[in-house]
């Protein structure tokens, strides 16, 4: 893979972390109701059904 440039070694970004900031909060500034939504996603296991699940907050 190297040989035929397909990790592109020099394109890749620093994941050091080092200068990089992140938003840690948000505030929202709305006009009217239902402007912005927020979705949060989880995954469950269920002990008894042996399986994941997925519950969707809104």
């Amino acid at each position: 893979m190297k040989e035929a440039n397909l990790l592109k070694l020099e394109d890749r970004i620093d994941s050091s972390g080092s200068g990089r900031k992140f938003v840690k909060f948000r505030k929202v500034m709305t006009v009217k109701p239902f402007d912005c939504l927020e979705m949060d996603i989880k995954i469950v296991w269920i002990p008894s059904a042996g399986k994941k699940t997925l519950i969707f907050y809104l």
